[in-house]
């Protein structure tokens, strides 16, 4: 298991292809607001793209993967475990990222 990063060597919660998500961990901003991380298999994704996309709440051809929220005055940390891993059609892009600290969205594949 491995987190998904760009070619700099951050992590990056977006990725076109084929995988199995394990796990997912995002800091967050600030602990005493509310968070939410949605992540979606994009139906929408080109074959010949090198990345995914950041995703408007609304869109469609999507297949929800995960979202997760917490409330305030909470753990600094969102993560979510999953018991068996998730494979991806298409790839991972993100619908939302509220109060999510960038670049410390990591996306644990196999």
């Amino acid at each position: 298991m491995y987190p998904i990063v760009c070619f700099a060597g951050f992590p990056i919660p977006v990725k076109k292809g084929t995988f199995e998500i394990c796990q997912i961990k995002a800091t967050l901003k600030d602990t005493t607001r509310d968070a939410r991380l949605t992540l979606v298999d994009d139906h929408g994704i080109k074959t010949n793209a090198k990345h995914a996309r950041i995703l408007a709440s609304n869109s469609t051809q999507v297949t929800r993967i995960c979202d997760e929220k917490t409330s305030g005055n909470t753990e600094s940390f969102l993560t979510v475990n999953f018991f068996e891993p998730i494979k991806l059609r298409y790839g991972l892009s993100a619908q939302n990222t509220t109060n999510l600290l960038p670049g410390s969205i990591f996306v644990y594949i196999r």
